[in-house]
C-alpha cells in the first residue's frame, strides 16, 4: 500500500473520532442540564424541609425543662446551620457547573481539531493519488 492509501485510510478515521467526540459532547448537554436544574432544586428542598421539621420540633420544647432563652439558642443555630447547608449546596453547583463546562469545551476543541484534521488527510491523499 502506498502513504496515500494509508492516509487515504486514516483520514476518515480520524474525522469519524473526531465526530463521535462531538457527538457526546451534544448528547451530554441535556443529561447536564437535567442535573443542573433538577439535582439542586431536590436538594435544597430536602434541605429546606428539614429545617422547617427542626424548627417545629424546637418550637414544641416545652418551657418547664428548657427557658426561653435555651430555645432561641437552639432556633438560632438550626437557622445558622441552614444557611451554611444551603451556601454548601450553591457552591457545590457553582463548581461542578465550572468544571463540566471546562470538559464541554475541551471535548468540542478536540472534536474539532479531529473532524479538520481528518478532512485535511482526505484532501492530501486525493492530492497525493
Amino acid at each position: 500500500m502506498a502513504i496515500a492509501e494509508y492516509v487515504a485510510i486514516c483520514g476518515p478515521l480520524i474525522a469519524a473520532t473526531g465526530a463521535g467526540i462531538l457527538a457526546i459532547d451534544a448528547l451530554k448537554a441535556p443529561v447536564h442540564w437535567y442535573d443542573q436544574v433538577f439535582f439542586p432544586r431536590g436538594w435544597i428542598k430536602a434541605i429546606s424541609r428539614m429545617h422547617a421539621s427542626t424548627l417545629r420540633t424546637i418550637q414544641s420544647y416545652s418551657s418547664p425543662p428548657y427557658t426561653t432563652e435555651q430555645i432561641k439558642e437552639f432556633e438560632d443555630k438550626s437557622i445558622a446551620d441552614f444557611k451554611k447547608k444551603m451556601e454548601e449546596a450553591e457552591s457545590d453547583q457553582d463548581t461542578k457547573e465550572l468544571k463540566e463546562r471546562f470538559k464541554s469545551q475541551k471535548r468540542a476543541v478536540w472534536g474539532f481539531a479531529l473532524v479538520f484534521i481528518g478532512s485535511l488527510l482526505q484532501a492530501i491523499a486525493v492530492i497525493m493519488k
